[in-house]
């Protein structure tokens, strides 16, 4: 028989653990000089270029294999931003000579690194970090590095296989992956704008931030994890059983589909 039942700040078990947001807070300043910062056992390059787009309607970001993208809306009408290069090398001169082989390259339509091959410990990598129109679609392809998209409203694809994902504040038709990394959504507004999200984990925490009075229908789910929520939701049906924790049900009243998954981690669905 169908029963019906509210969770209202219930802890079903377990808690958040830390998310991918810093990545998107550091200027380029603090960047320098964190990257300026680190010792190991090789010599280190950083540096700090500027990008400056004609923008036609779409961002396109290919940071493989090892960098990292951040794109975050304004109003301008031109994409702007830098991309961040830090090299290892044996020598500080020889990570100095294979920084002035990377080049930044846009002449295929997306943006992306190109520079020297290296070995023997040697290695060199770009992360970008851009502004772009509110208003746009975005494609970012990552393998070894973390994604945050914030205040944009499009078309949206974003992939990464190691590196953790922040989503702020986003419309439209939104569809990310990453594999291994934590996923961490902020909602904002009163409901989704566009066709939803669809954003999945397979081995990391997911977070859900849900803003009083928002609406939309939520689904999520973990599958090795414990599962917390924090806000009211009123679910029809019957409670999963098995190591299967899920939620298919309406915040609010209802409106365009959240999903949000991980396979192996926990889940927290709490206050913004």
């Amino acid at each position: 028989m169908c029963s019906r039942w509210m969770v209202a700040g219930a802890m079903v078990a377990g808690v958040w653990l830390a998310g991918a947001s810093a990545y998107a807070q550091t200027s380029d300043a603090d960047w320098l000089a964190q990257c300026r910062e680190q010792r190991n056992s090789q010599a280190r390059h950083c540096e700090v270029r500027p990008i400056n787009l004609a923008w036609g309607g779409m961002v396109h970001v290919d940071a493989r294999p090892n960098g990292g993208v951040q794109v975050t809306g304004s109003d301008q009408a031109t994409v702007v931003g830098s991309a961040r290069i830090q090299v290892q090398a044996e020598t500080e001169a020889e990570a100095r000579g294979i920084a002035a082989g990377i080049i930044i390259d846009t002449s295929t339509g997306a943006l992306r690194a190109n520079g020297p091959r290296t070995s023997d410990g040697r290695s060199w990598s770009v992360s970008f970090v851009l502004s772009a129109p509110h208003r746009t679609d975005v494609q970012i392809d990552a393998v070894n590095g973390p994604v945050a998209i914030r205040a944009v409203s499009g078309r949206i694809r974003a992939t990464t296989t190691n590196g953790p994902m922040s989503l702020r504040e986003l419309g439209g038709d939104v569809q990310v992956r990453t594999t291994n990394g934590p996923l961490d959504i902020v909602l904002g507004g009163t409901s989704w704008e566009g066709a939803g999200l669809d954003a999945e984990t397979q081995n990391g925490p997911l977070r859900i931030a849900v803003p009083d009075g928002y609406s939309a229908q939520l689904e999520t789910r973990t599958v090795n994890g414990p599962f917390s929520i924090g806000i009211p939701i009123t679910i029809q049906g019957d409670l999963p059983v098995g190591r299967t924790r899920s939620i298919n049900a309406p915040i609010g009243s209802g409106g365009a589909p959240i999903r949000a998954v991980t396979t192996n981690g926990p889940v927290t669905i709490d206050k913004r």
